[in-house]
């Protein structure tokens, strides 16, 4: 996966498109009638392909990814998004999750979940949060990145390529899954506000972080964007103005103040085609 792509810290801030911190660039939030039913209210990148989620709970999908992925174009009621490295979930607003795309690992079994109120899609595992504060988790577990069942009152996840990240509401951070060069090691971390399974880079004035397959991207609190990584990663060194970003294996999205949508990156599948999308006020 993302899947993000282990990058910044072997994570911080955020799931999926990694949301903006109090200091961060704002906008407005439209109250509900105020909100046109096609409007755009948020977007993450996979592997080759995008999702953004209308108002009235559709799903935008640019790209390919793999086969079936393409499914989520036709989910309605939907109330959350997340794009894995190879599948698509979605939370409905009944507390439900549907899935789509690649199910080699059983990442896509999560038709009996209930009371879920957010998800995270990694590499080949599905990590959902119930309202209860508890987690449930289908798909790869080789390296133990499904084992949460133990966790408790937490209010969000991350899931990477081999590890998965969870925010508890006192703002502690809990991981388990791959530890190589010790990204599972958050025990002592304390006060936060949002986590991401990534890596690491000693960046400043850094309000949100996506990884992908072979680099880090971190959105600033001036708007602009950072990405370190291997030669040919996504050029984003002319984007400002931006609130939220998310990162794909090969390609990044970047959510504007203006509610437009950037793209760079590989765009083989056609996963930067965004040019229309756009979050309306």
């Amino acid at each position: 996966m993302k899947k993000h792509l282990c990058v910044l810290l072997s994570l911080v801030l955020l799931f999926g498109l990694a949301a903006c911190g109090d200091d961060a660039p704002q906008t407005e939030t439209p109250s509900e009638s105020d909100v046109s039913p096609t409007a755009l209210v948020s977007v993450d990148a996979g592997d080759g392909f995008s999702l953004g989620l209308r108002a009235d709970g559709t799903v935008l999908f640019a790209g390919a990814g793999v086969a079936g992925v393409d499914e989520a174009a036709r989910w309605t009621g939907i109330a959350a998004i997340a794009a894995g490295g190879t599948h698509a979930v979605g939370v409905k607003t009944d507390g439900t999750v549907l899935a789509a795309g690649n199910n080699g690992a059983g990442q896509c079994e999560v038709s009996s979940w209930t009371d879920v109120l957010s998800a995270a899609a990694g590499g080949s595992h599905t990590l959902g949060v119930k309202a209860d504060g508890t987690v449930l988790a289908a798909g790869d577990n080789s390296y133990l990145q499904a084992d949460v069942s133990g966790w408790t009152d937490i209010a969000a996840v991350s899931a990477g390529e081999f590890h998965s990240v969870g925010l508890k509401k006192d703002g502690a951070a809990v991981a388990v899954g791959f530890n190589g060069d010790g990204r599972c090691d958050v025990s002592d971390w304390t006060g936060l506000s949002a986590v991401a399974a990534g890596g690491y880079q000693d960046w400043k004035d850094v309000t949100a972080v996506a990884a992908g397959r072979m680099f880090t991207v971190g959105l600033k609190k001036d708007g602009t964007v950072l990405l370190t990584g291997a030669e040919g990663s996504p050029d984003v060194s002319g984007w400002t103005d931006v609130v939220a970003i998310a990162a794909g294996q090969t390609h990044v999205l970047g959510l504007k103040a203006d509610g437009t949508v950037l793209a760079a990156g590989e765009n083989a599948a056609g996963e930067c085609d965004v040019g229309g999308w756009k979050i309306e006020k």
